[in-house]
């Protein structure tokens, strides 16, 4: 089983591969250079010299390992039970809680079993007129129920519609408990360190792991610069037929996904969270979709002209040079994850990237002419 930092920097990668697939590609870089390919669907006017900077990895600091650290110190925390005493700041309190407007509850006010930190400010807060939720547990024992009164604040972005409304809260105490953070010793290294016997161990495993994630972060933001240089040379005469569709309706997959965590619609959360209105969001999607499916088929393009795409044994390395990158040691294991086209689109768009980046020249050099 993976340790918690691996599973972190497993499920950031993961994450990656699909917003790498998906990215909402902004046309904001000119590119410069010679080269123009063309075929049914797109024409590339210029491909070589475009102008990119390859993105350089962020220094792993001490300051870096201590706060990566501390984070998984408290995913170690020990959670002691309160027995004999009223809560106070920087409790954690268990309640079950349903919230109302003038005797009729609303949607998205209750909930049971729910954890809370007293003093985090995660619930609603102090107004002119009223306590803040939290201020208004404390002093209260396990065991109790209660009513409190609170305001929601104005604006109030996860549903507008409760923007300055008055609400009761009918609060029951399930427990108190203090949460006690462990110290960094060698004991705790031996159980959380993947291995690890020391503290010094321990740290420099951290430093290694947060060292190799910067460079993979580095190495995406290149990719993508690479990319959004080329975007302004590629015109589309058409699209294959649902490509754009299926990447429309990706995207907004995704972001109902996101409103549905929220408790709202769709059309709330893009204009609370985005900051559009649903037209211009359904338009952006499109215009995204329309760029991811251009540079999709610029990079087969590349790749056909510059015999660029691996076949037989030399694309079976590279799927397993993937597979690790992304974080999988089990090849077959990453292929059932992820669908053989997606896997062949990346493979294919880093190899293009690298072309394109070996070809490229630095913003504010001169293009020279590149030779095929």
């Amino acid at each position: 089983m993976r340790n918690r930092r691996e599973r972190i920097g497993f499920e950031m990668k993961k994450r990656w591969m699909m917003g790498a697939l998906c990215t909402m590609l902004a046309a904001t870089l000119a590119g410069c250079g010679s080269g123009k390919l063309s075929n049914k669907y797109i024409t590339i006017e210029k491909y070589e010299g475009l102008e990119v900077e390859a993105v350089e990895p962020e220094e792993v600091t001490d300051e870096t390992v201590d706060y990566y650290i501390s984070g998984m110190l408290s995913y170690s925390q020990i959670r002691e039970e309160i027995t004999d005493r009223a809560v106070q700041e920087g409790d954690t309190v268990n309640i079950d809680y349903s919230g109302s407007f003038d005797g009729e509850v609303f949607p998205g006010g209750t909930d049971t079993g729910s954890d809370l930190v007293i003093g985090s400010g995660s619930f609603i807060g102090a107004t002119e007129e009223y306590a803040g939720f939290e201020e208004q547990i404390v002093g209260h024992r396990t065991g109790e129920e209660f009513d409190i009164t609170v305001q929601f604040p104005t604006p109030y972005k996860p549903n507008p519609d409760y923007a300055g409304k008055v609400a009761v809260f009918h609060i029951k105490l399930n427990g108190i408990y203090q949460m006690i953070m462990p110290e960094l010793t060698d004991e705790w290294v031996v159980q959380n360190g993947n291995g690890a016997q020391t503290v010094e161990e321990y740290r420099e495993q951290i430093r290694e792991g947060l060292t190799e994630d910067n460079a993979y972060r580095a190495h995406q933001d290149t990719v993508n610069a690479v990319f959004n240089a080329l975007l302004p040379n590629i015109t589309a005469k058409s699209y294959p037929e649902g490509e754009v569709e299926a990447q429309v309706e990706l995207v907004q997959s995704q972001y109902q996904t996101y409103a549905q965590a929220y408790g709202v619609d769709l059309a709330t959360f893009v204009e609370n969270y985005v900051g559009m209105t649903e037209a211009e969001f359904d338009k952006q999607t499109q215009t995204s979709a329309e760029n991811y499916v251009k540079v999709k088929l610029a990079c087969e393009l590349i790749a056909e002209e510059h015999e660029l795409e691996s076949t037989g044994d030399e694309y079976e390395k590279d799927v397993e040079e993937l597979a690790r990158t992304i974080g999988y040691d089990d090849v077959e294991q990453f292929k059932q994850t992820y669908d053989a086209d997606m896997i062949k689109n990346t493979i294919l768009q880093e190899k293009v990237a690298a072309y394109l980046l070996e070809k490229s020249v630095k913003p504010g050099e001169n293009a020279t002419e590149d030779s095929e």
